[in-house]
């Protein structure tokens, strides 16, 4: 989402994620399955926001689960041009299968 984002960007986080990657919100309503579709989530937001500043605390893991707490603070850019400030604050399940992450929980 980032000012200077590239798609190539995008590459290097998906190289983590398993093929079948599944992203779940269920606050949101929101399931993406599968990379094509990241790629295509993470694309269209790209320049959105600038200045963005991530705290992450782990919580529990082991070798196939990782539960943290992220907070984030950003300038979101307006409709206008303009940037706004924000934060979101959410617990997130990272579950592992052969080395990749396979599903993300955001809560």
């Amino acid at each position: 989402m980032q000012l200077n984002a590239t798609p190539q960007d995008i590459e290097r986080t998906l190289d983590y994620c398993s093929d079948d990657i599944v992203y779940e919100h269920p606050a949101a309503k929101a399931k993406i399955e599968g990379k094509d579709k990241m790629r295509a989530g993470k694309a269209s937001y790209l320049g959105l926001t600038k200045d963005a500043k991530y705290r992450v605390k782990i919580l529990s893991s082991n070798r196939d689960v990782v539960i943290a707490t992220v907070s984030r603070t950003f300038l979101s850019k307006e409709e206008d041009g303009s940037w706004k400030s924000g934060r979101r604050s959410n617990i997130t399940v990272f579950e592992i299968e052969k080395g990749k992450i396979h599903r993300i929980l955001d809560y």
